[in-house]
């Protein structure tokens, strides 16, 4: 299942599931947020500075409302390291983890932020007797609620593709994906894909909107 989302549309107020936001969202902020509290996987393709962030944050927050974890992966190491200092300022209550082929804290928090590699790790290690070998050897998925993917775009790289479509097909169904790009290329086979593949509905929420024309 699959939703193309113009700017033009909006959700009645009154339909919106409880957030903290004090400002008014753009309306594919506003279908995001009603995707996530009915658990189900969304993917986000919106332009540098549109505001898409928001959505993993919302993740986040509504992962946290139920007692439960998050995981936020990116693709490099530099953007980790800033996803964390952000997560910790803006969920102060939360306890906040990285992990990175340099830095390792707090495995076992709230909210922990990664490379995609460190979680494409994790997932093959499962059940195995590795498990508790290297870097991820702290890390599980215990209590795990979602795993946002930011710059999933990357599923498209020759060279480190691979990784993005491994971590989607280990990942447990259960497990809620919230999926942000600015520059996925024809996202709807890939929705498809994952819908098929956790046979669970992922709403494409895409939007042309810029802040500067």
């Amino acid at each position: 299942m699959s939703f193309l989302i113009q700017p033009d549309l909006s959700v009645s107020p009154a339909t919106l599931p409880p957030h903290p936001y004090v400002f008014p969202l753009d309306p594919f902020q506003q279908h995001a947020l009603c995707a996530i509290a009915k658990e189900e996987h969304v993917l986000v393709c919106a332009k540098t500075g549109s505001g898409k962030t928001l959505v993993g944050e919302y993740q986040i927050y509504h992962s946290l409302s139920k007692g439960m974890r998050v995981f936020y992966t990116t693709p490099i190491k530099s953007l980790s390291n800033q996803k964390f200092q952000d997560l910790k300022e803006q969920f102060r209550e939360a306890t906040v983890g990285i992990m990175t082929g340099d830095i390792k804290f707090a495995p076992q928090a709230d909210i922990v932020i990664m490379t995609t590699e460190i979680l494409r790790n994790l997932l093959f290690k499962q059940g195995t007797e590795t498990e508790k070998v290297g870097i991820t050897a702290e890390l599980s998925l215990v209590n795990l609620d979602a795993v946002v993917f930011d710059e999933v775009h990357y599923i498209n790289d020759r060279s480190r593709g691979n990784v993005w479509e491994e971590c989607l097909v280990l990942l447990p169904p259960e497990i809620n994906l919230v999926l942000l790009s600015a520059t996925l290329d024809t996202p709807e086979p890939f929705v498809n894909w994952l819908t098929n593949l956790k046979q669970k509905p992922c709403h494409l929420i895409s939007t042309e909107y810029r802040v500067v024309p």
